[in-house]
């Protein structure tokens, strides 16, 4: 159902054996999150009568498939955005994954396409960690750090549809961590001395994500 893009660690050609492996072993570890095996309790909501020739149907619909295939993870919440500013709401579900050393947040996104009457799940948005959607900017913000490291990254709204415009990489050295920078659009790199943290300093990422409320506001 799901496909996972987490922080896009490669955007620019970097070689492998280059990249920050204590980062991608934490980006693992939070893909793994995923599969989850549906358990006895909701399986009577694959027996539902649901309409789905209404859009509300079709929601109800995509929200039982959620259930029971990731009872474990919830949802905490769902949603109507239009997400791709086409005048059409589309429908996300939030929800908080259950295992991993980093914040979980995560969502699922359906893009509604008016020619179809359908929600399409978005390939590039679901799933992407602690997101904030900024919407009046058109922007959004992810990340995921783990105890060992972590990357994220901002997206811009350009030309009808979503670009990676900045990703990070972090190694956890406590307070001599080096925070890497880039720039896909432009290709320019640079690097913070930053103390290492579970949320992205201010002055490298925007994010509502926070420590003591780990379930936070997305839409802003």
């Amino acid at each position: 159902m799901c496909c996972i893009l987490l922080c896009s660690c490669n955007s620019n050609g970097r070689k492998a054996e280059k990249r920050n492996t204590k980062a991608d072993s934490a980006l693992i570890e939070y893909k793994n999150q995923k599969d989850v095996v549906a358990t006895d309790q909701y399986d009577s909501l694959q027996s539902v009568s649901i309409d789905t020739n209404t859009l509300k149907g079709k929601r109800q619909f995509i929200m039982n498939q959620f259930v029971t295939e990731r009872p474990i993870e919830g949802p905490d919440y769902d949603t109507l955005v239009d997400i791709n500013y086409d005048g059409f709401d589309d429908y996300i579900i939030g929800f908080y994954a259950p295992c991993g050393t980093g914040i979980k947040n995560g969502v699922l996104i359906f893009i509604y396409n008016p020619q179809q009457n359908r929600y399409i799940e978005d390939s590039i948005l679901s799933n992407i960690p602690n997101p904030t959607f900024y919407l009046k900017e058109r922007r959004i913000t992810s990340f995921y750090l783990a105890y060992g490291g972590g990357c994220g990254r901002k997206l811009d709204f350009i030309n009808g549809k979503w670009v990676e415009t900045m990703t990070f990489w972090v190694d956890n050295k406590e307070q001599n961590s080096i925070w890497q920078i880039e720039y896909p659009l432009n290709k320019k790199k640079k690097n913070v001395k930053h103390p290492y943290d579970m949320i992205p300093p201010k002055e490298i990422l925007q994010t509502n994500v926070n420590m003591e409320d780990a379930h936070y506001r997305a839409f802003q």
